[in-house]
């Protein structure tokens, strides 16, 4: 079957959507900040923004990246998050014409992806809301889904969450010191609840191998490997973003 343009139109919009308010999750919960309430703001004259200078990328554009009132640059972060998420909700439906609750699923995985990537490159912080909730929506929609989709999920939340676990603690065993942090304990869990444990696999090795690459680049630039913290969530989110695209791909070559 065929994806259906407008559906497909529709899932882009929504994602600009989700994306603008990914951007506000991103700002907001590292600093412990209600994402409902108040309105956003500009950050340089802390004028609110108006509805009208608050479509996602559109207003960006139409105000040249600046606030109307101050004219304070506007970072082109804000719609390149809007742009990414309205894309990979785009992708979702693309992928499973007629199949609502896959679209919806992977369009909100995406969702939950992008804000835990920024916000861990941010503040190396993985926020409760996002991961626990997250578990739990990748849970309740593996149930939605039937078939072998529960199953999978939960053993894909024990596998995720156990796995980088014993890294975890292994690693704080063998250094003295803690290395990862609970949040990608957590983090885990929702990829598996959301990609089973083939997901989990997939996510962890690549992001991993991402992690590892950045850390060599680092060290031959003179960075101190003891003393610099990687956020591996960054790492972890990649991962599992590729792997929903090529992650089955992958798994057959390897006969998994």
């Amino acid at each position: 079957m065929t994806f259906d343009p407008f559906v497909v139109a529709v899932a882009l919009l929504y994602g600009l959507m989700f994306g603008s308010f990914a951007n506000v999750c991103i700002y907001r919960l590292p600093r412990d900040k209600s994402i409902v309430w108040p309105r956003s703001a500009c950050p340089g004259c802390g004028r609110e923004i108006a509805w009208y200078d608050n479509f996602p990328v559109l207003s960006f554009l139409i105000l040249l990246g600046r606030c109307r009132f101050c004219r304070i640059p506007i970072s082109p972060r804000y719609p390149f998050v809007e742009l990414t998420v309205g894309t990979l909700a785009a992708l979702a439906f693309a992928r499973h014409p007629g199949q609502w609750m896959p679209g919806i699923s992977e369009a909100l995985f995406g969702w939950l992806l992008v804000i835990l990537i920024f916000t861990d490159l941010d503040h190396q912080i993985l926020p409760d809301l996002i991961t626990l909730g997250g578990t739990l929506a990748g849970l309740a929609l593996a149930f939605g889904r039937g078939g072998s989709g529960p199953r999978d999920a939960v053993i894909g939340v024990f596998a995720g969450g156990g796995i980088i676990w014993v890294i975890r603690r292994s690693y704080e065993f063998i250094r003295k010191r803690e290395g990862m942090g609970f949040g990608d304990v957590k983090m885990l869990a929702m990829i598996g609840a959301f990609q089973g444990w083939h997901g989990v696999v997939v996510s962890l090795v690549l992001g991993s191998l991402a992690g590892a690459i950045v850390g060599l680049v680092l060290f031959a630039r003179g960075k101190s490997m003891r003393t610099t913290q990687l956020p591996f969530g960054v790492f972890l989110g990649l991962g599992a973003l590729f792997g929903e695209f090529a992650g089955e791909k992958i798994l057959r070559i390897y006969g998994l």
